[in-house]
């Protein structure tokens, strides 16, 4: 057997300091170069880029877990552009560190079967941009799948395979989710809410921001539930001040989406001995607040009670008409990857004579990648989540134990809902998280507490 290749950490630390050292006195000398004011920032980010690519490529999980903090800040925390631009940096950055890493210790590298699925849809999505009828929407649609299936699919599969990287995810989950939680309470604090508004946090749409609230609330019961030599209800306690925000949140955003997959949520964890304390934590936070500030839930009620515009589904009611009209003049091959909402927008003109402010998404991730992509794209797809969920439903009934595994299918299952109706969704970065999340979870052995078990 080859032996592998000792990477050589001395060595190339030295060089990467001695190469910092000349980046910074590069910043330092770059006023006799360049008159630009942005020229020491420039030379500084190369500087701590290059640390970081160091650090990263000795230490890949790292470079996974710095990227999944980066690109889920809350959108407006930094400027627009910047925040693209970062997001793309970082995730390009985890991939290559995973993989120079890879080449220098000769790991193997797996490609579990959803990835395999992801790749296919990825080479019959660049196959449609033959027949696009939109060729920057879809060149920037192809580059976002591409990008989300190296980071989610492969490389955090690949780095994450124990349970000390398992909970290092986890309390990167938990720290995006106390981010998030500050963003909340500091818009509240310094704007203030009026009851019977929908709150908007920075740049984030509504929707959006509740339904990562309760993605990350998986790395925070995760994490409270593996306190070791604590009494159950101190476990719980722990979460008690997430689960309150979260709830709060949710309720002021209006989201009513994020609402229903708290209660199926709750409702999962409800079903299983070693949870059940959290669905009564959340149902009894849940009731006690309704009681004490009635108020709160005004957004709420009066969106489920008058919908806006007078239609139930937000417009909904004509996009899905106008994608399946789409989806029937291009059956089989789609309009081109990324290319269905402006044929779904050519529809709704047609259908009502004037957009009426509706946006051009499907609102319907089965619908928008049909009419992007045709049948064949679903299929392949769609065989993306179903081989997820067969390989997490296989490890949980061959004796994955904890808590951990029910919890993450009680958030899967609460996400699922508001995902069917989303807009965007099929791309979601908090979509291709839980695909990633479900299959790290069912590879990792014994990662909570002893294997207390699952049993309802």
């Amino acid at each position: 057997m080859a032996q592998p290749l000792r990477f050589p950490v001395r060595r190339f630390s030295w060089l990467a300091v001695l190469l910092a050292l000349l980046v910074c006195a590069g910043a330092a000398l770059s006023g006799l170069v360049s008159r630009s004011d942005y020229a020491p920032l420039a030379a500084a980010a190369a500087a701590a880029a290059l640390g970081l690519a160091v650090l990263f490529v000795r230490r890949p999980v790292w470079g996974v877990y710095f990227a999944l903090v980066v690109i889920f800040l809350p959108l407006g925390l930094l400027p627009l552009t910047w925040h693209s631009l970062l997001n793309r940096a970082v995730t390009v950055g985890a991939v290559g560190a995973w993989l120079a890493n890879s080449a220098f210790t000769r790991r193997k590298l797996s490609l579990p079967p959803p990835a395999l699925w992801m790749l296919a849809f990825i080479i019959w999505s660049a196959l449609s941009l033959a027949w696009t009828v939109d060729m920057p929407e879809s060149q920037e649609n192809l580059q976002v799948y591409i990008l989300r299936c190296a980071l989610f699919l492969l490389t955090l599969v690949n780095l994450v395979k124990e349970p000390g990287s398992l909970r290092g995810l986890m309390r990167v989950l938990a720290l995006n989710g106390w981010i998030l939680m500050v963003a909340f309470a500091g818009t509240v604090l310094t704007q203030g809410y009026t009851f019977g508004d929908r709150l908007k946090i920075l740049s984030m749409n509504e929707n959006e921001a509740a339904v990562n609230a309760l993605v990350f609330m998986l790395g925070i019961l995760w994490l409270a539930d593996q306190q070791p030599g604590q009494a159950a209800w101190r476990r719980a306690l722990a979460g008690v001040p997430y689960l309150a925000l979260c709830m709060a949140l949710i309720a002021m955003s209006g989201s009513r989406g994020a609402l229903i997959s708290l209660a199926v949520t709750l409702a999962v964890l409800f079903l299983f001995r070693n949870t059940r304390h959290w669905a009564w934590l959340g149902g009894g936070l849940a009731l006690a607040g309704a009681l004490a500030l009635p108020q709160v839930l005004t957004t709420l009620v009066t969106r489920f009670l008058q919908p806006e515009g007078g239609l139930l589904l937000n417009g909904r009611e004509v996009l899905w008409p106008a994608a399946w009209r789409v989806i029937l003049d291009h059956f089989w091959t789609g309009v081109g990857i990324g290319a269905g909402p402006a044929a779904i927008e050519t529809q709704v003109r047609g259908m009502v004579g004037v957009l009426l402010g509706y946006t051009s998404p499907a609102h319907n991730p089965v619908l928008a990648i049909w009419a992007d992509t045709g049948l064949i794209g679903l299929l392949l797809f769609l065989s993306v989540p179903a081989s997820v969920l067969w390989i997490f439903l296989r490890a949980w009934r061959a004796g994955k134990t904890g808590s951990g595994v029910p919890l993450a299918a009680a958030v899967a299952a609460g996400y699922a809902f508001s995902w069917i109706k989303g807009g965007g969704v099929e791309s979601e970065l908090t979509y291709f998280l839980l695909l990633g999340l479900l299959l790290v979870i069912a590879q990792v052995d014994d990662a909570l507490d002893g294997g207390e078990g699952s049993q309802p």
